[in-house]
Order: C-alpha cells, then structure tokens, then sequence
C-alpha cells in the first residue's frame, strides 16, 4: 500500500527527527496527519492529507536551502560585513556560523599582517616608508610590532604598500582602529584617493584643497 510504505519512509531516523519537529513531538506524524485528514465517519479526507504532505515537503525543502544558500555565500572570496550580519542573524549555530566563515574571521596580529600584505605584493619596507611619508625608524617599529600605530598613520602605510580600499578597511578593522565612512567628510575624501588609485601626495592635495587635515604628518 503506497500510504504504509510513505509512513515507513518517514520513520527513517533522520526524516522521523525532521518530521517531529514540524509536526511536533507529543503528537507525532501519523497522528497529525490523521487528526487533520480524517472527515468524521466518510473515512480520510485525501485533499486535506495531500495538502499537508504538500506543506511538510515545502518545510524541508525551505530547512535545506537556507544552510546550502549561506554556504554558497561563505564560498566567496571576501564578504562584507554587511553580508556577515544578515548571516549572523539568521543563524541558528553560533558554530556552524565560525566554521562556514572561518576564513573572513580577523586573525593574527596586526604586524603579522602587515608582513603579510609586504610578501603578497612583493614591495620592500623602504619604498612602503617613501611611499607613505612616514618616519623610517617608526615605520619599522610598526611592522616589528614595537610601536602600535594611530589610524592616520596606518592608512599612510595602506598609501605606501599601495592598498586597496577592502585591504584598507580589513588593516583598520585589524588594528581596532574605525573603519573609512563614507558619510565622514575626511573619509570619503581618502576612500576616494584609493578607490582611484592615488598617490598619497595627490591624496593629500585632495584633502587640503577641502580644508581636510593631511595624512603622514610629521611625528
């Protein structure tokens, strides 16, 4: 009989766990569907147990494609953060969030980056500090991880290692230090130099013509 093998089905462990969640526990499926399907004395009430069926698979099939969707989404290169709290808010396992995003979580040391970013594009320490317009001596306190520094100077540097805006806001964020708003009149200024790919000389010029304090100042 095609309703026993459909109830044999659906006491597979795994599908029984799915199903008792749906129908709930106390209850249990046959139950549920018996009290929903049966139409007094005419015997079973078969568009009311197609239509529950109908639901029941809808439910799984909904419970499934949200975790493949959000795998997908963590496959990405680089999320934005924006990305990352939609994620967040429709988790339902803080572990299962880390794990599916290990690879946009900030690790390591803000120096250990820096050396990162130096060996990825292949740029030496001294073309970084004539670059950037920083004293040499503090920029190699920098990158030792002797000296911890300010937000304005960490983007001189993201100006000498030639940085773009995402390598820019992930060094910030790193750092602790506030990530470039948009919104921030100086920012938006400084988002725009490197969106374009400025110097920070040119960077600079933009943000005097603005009346806008200079990056790499003199210490």
């Amino acid at each position: 009989c095609p309703l026993i093998f459909l109830f044999r089905l659906l006491s597979i462990p795994i599908i029984r766990t799915r199903r008792n969640q749906y129908f709930g526990e106390r209850t249990g499926f046959c139950t549920g569907i018996m009290r929903l399907s049966v139409n007094g004395k005419y015997g079973l009430n078969w568009f009311g147990f197609y239509a529950k069926i109908s639901s029941y698979r809808q439910h799984l099939w909904q419970e499934e494609e949200i975790p493949k969707t959000q795998e997908a989404q963590s496959m990405k290169p680089d999320m934005s953060t924006d990305e990352l709290n939609h994620q967040i808010k429709n988790a339902t396992d803080l572990d299962d969030y880390l794990f599916r995003n290990r690879k946009h979580m900030l690790s390591g040391s803000l120096h250990e980056h820096l050396e990162t970013l130096l060996a990825e594009k292949k740029i030496a320490k001294p073309d970084v500090i004539k670059g950037s317009l920083l004293d040499r001596s503090y920029v190699y306190q920098i990158f030792s991880g002797e000296r911890r520094p300010s937000r304005d100077k960490l983007i001189a540097l993201a100006f000498g290692m030639g940085l773009n805006v995402e390598e820019t806001q992930k060094m910030l964020k790193l750092s602790g230090n506030r990530e470039l708003y948009a919104r921030d009149a100086r920012d938006a200024a400084i988002l725009f130099a490197l969106q374009h790919s400025r110097t920070i000389d040119e960077a600079n010029d933009l943000l005097q013509s603005h009346k806008l304090g200079a990056l790499g100042a003199p210490l």
